[in-house]
């Protein structure tokens, strides 16, 4: 072409580029806003399960779960005693004190109660100090976290599959069910996501530009706050890690182990004291010990790889098992045709990054049970740091498609996950606990001359005073800190009542003796229990009414 020619097609290319980037801007932001608002509803929707609860009592410098002998009241740590109190005195467990919560307080109600790192919950201390603890707000700190993983996502995206890549990347991510499920929950999953992303994102900038020695202090940085998140955080991070280190590209291993080094020295003081804080004693130690029933490794091997993909999840939520093969049918229809074509013969090389990530993901539970005879795998959301990398790989194989295959894939993809998506926004309780029922059920029958009585773990114990209403005070039963004894300790809490509402909810296979007791000594007037679940309406019964008159007199 004469020189002319040649100038007109690189301004039109140049335009062409400038407007690509511009569109592919927008569509960025409004993807990040409307997921963030997808998510809120979600978190609107549905109260507090237990867990939610127990990051906002840690978050409020109060331990729930350790052993009743080490509770130091004075600290605002977790006490049956006074047997029975008010409902507002209950809730003062997910308040912070008029002084402030102490970054001191959050550190050690989290050594005491979790064995998870307390970067969270002093993260969640701050801001529900700023903005209040209401059920939206407390969540609202994940729903941020998992807005601000999506443009760390488009980053990473770029590196790895060009500017093609970087919406279908971001749509997938923003769109799992699993991603919305979780990132607008009150837990660390989110936090988790964004520093292994941005652990990503480091390494690949400092693989790729000049700038090296910044990106790996930015590498330094959030490794240090992913490893003081969760302790999965090291299989997708030494996945990461060794996947740069095979492609070293411009960072001199040296530099990399030089980084690496100073991250492990900042880890010390905490990661020195992981021994004691696994095999220390805690309300729910035991849980992930028991056996799921007809759990299968090989089948749990298959929903944890899964998962990512199919956007069925039914230990979370209700969606016919139909759309989960359907979504199987439709990657496996976009993997079929990738390998069809030309670039689908060899895959790039950099792709080895997000293969190890997903991979290291999913094992970590598996490991974790091979190392202390547990059933973690059978949990979905120890799994989820895998989560990132499936939306990767995924969107990575759709950009290589052409255009109207890409645009078919995802549309049919979303479709899939849409029951999934509406499920979760109907959802009033989350992980099976039945809140809400047991609100409804307890919710205006109870006066100040009744007990509401709780057999539960403490979290279980504080949703009953948080959702809870009228004048009724209440009385928690753990058992598991074995302190209270049927019928010595029962007998003071039901002096002078009329009516007792015993709850048993989220017991963490704890047997309820006090329930036993009281139907072989009450009057039944209402009774909805099951297996899992029970809220019963005990009364005096006449006789036994009269009696304590007569001694009375």
């Amino acid at each position: 072409l004469p020189p002319f020619a040649q100038d007109n097609l690189g301004a039109i290319d140049r335009d062409t580029s400038a407007m690509t980037s511009r569109m592919n801007r927008t569509a960025l932001v409004a993807l990040v806003l409307f997921a963030g608002g997808l998510a809120a509803c979600m978190a609107v929707r549905s109260r507090l399960w237990a867990d939610e609860i127990f990051s906002l009592a840690v978050a409020t410098g109060h331990s729930l779960e350790h052993p009743a002998a080490t509770a130091d009241p004075a600290r605002g740590d977790f006490t049956l005693n006074p047997g029975v109190r008010s409902r507002g005195e209950w809730r003062r467990y997910l308040e912070h004190e008029s002084s402030g919560t102490s970054v001191a307080a959050v550190i050690r109600a989290a050594r005491l109660s979790d064995t998870s790192p307390p970067l969270y919950y002093v993260l969640l201390s701050f801001w529900t100090r700023l903005l209040g603890t209401t059920d939206l707000r407390v969540r609202a700190l994940s729903i941020v976290l998992f807005m601000g993983t999506i443009p760390l996502m488009a980053a990473v995206a770029r590196r790895l599959g060009g500017r093609a890549a970087v919406l279908p990347v971001c749509v997938l991510f923003s769109a799992t069910p699993l991603a919305l499920y979780y990132g607008s929950e009150a837990r660390m999953y989110s936090l988790l996501w964004f520093f292994t992303v941005a652990t990503a994102l480091a390494l690949l900038c400092a693989r790729l530009q000049r700038h090296r020695l910044l990106s790996l202090g930015f590498f330094a940085l959030v490794s240090l706050g992913g490893f003081l998140t969760h302790y999965f955080f090291a299989f997708p991070w030494l996945a990461i890690v060794a996947s740069v280190a095979v492609l070293p590209g411009r960072i001199r291993r040296w530099e990399l182990v030089a980084a690496m080094a100073v991250v492990g020295v900042l880890l010390l003081p905490w990661y020195i004291h992981l021994p004691e804080l696994l095999g220390g004693w805690r309300v729910t130690k035991d849980w992930l010990n028991w056996r799921p029933e007809n759990f299968s490794r090989v089948e749990a091997v298959f929903a944890t790889g899964s998962q990512f993909f199919t956007g069925h999840v039914p230990t979370l939520w209700r969606q016919h098992p139909i759309f989960g093969w359907l979504s199987a049918a439709v990657v496996a229809a976009g993997a079929v045709q990738f390998a069809n074509r030309r670039e689908g013969k060899s895959l790039p090389r950099r792709w080895l990054l997000p293969a190890a990530w997903f991979v290291a993901g999913c094992a970590a539970p598996f490991v974790f049970d091979a190392l202390r005879g547990s059933y973690t795998a059978a949990v979905p959301r120890y799994a989820c740091g895998a989560l990132p990398a499936a939306s990767l790989l995924l969107g990575l194989l759709t950009s290589r498609l052409v255009p109207r295959s890409r645009l078919i894939l995802l549309a049919c993809l979303i479709g899939t996950w849409a029951p999934g998506i509406i499920s979760i926004l109907k959802l009033h309780d989350r992980s099976g606990f039945s809140m809400g029922f047991v609100s409804y059920e307890i919710g205006k029958k109870p006066t100040e001359r009744d007990l509401i009585l709780v057999h539960s773990i403490p979290s279980g114990m504080l949703a009953v005073a948080r959702y809870g209403s009228g004048p009724a005070p209440l009385a928690a039963w753990v058992g598991q800190l074995g302190s209270r004894t049927v019928p010595d300790d029962l007998r003071p809490l039901l002096e002078g009542r009329r009516d007792i509402f015993f709850v048993r909810i989220h017991a963490v296979g704890e047997p309820a003796p006090e329930e036993k007791w009281l139907r072989a000594n009450y009057d039944v007037v209402e009774d909805a229990s099951w297996p899992e679940l029970a809220v019963v309406r005990f009364r005096v019964r006449p006789a036994r009414a009269v009696s304590e008159a007569k001694s009375e007199l």
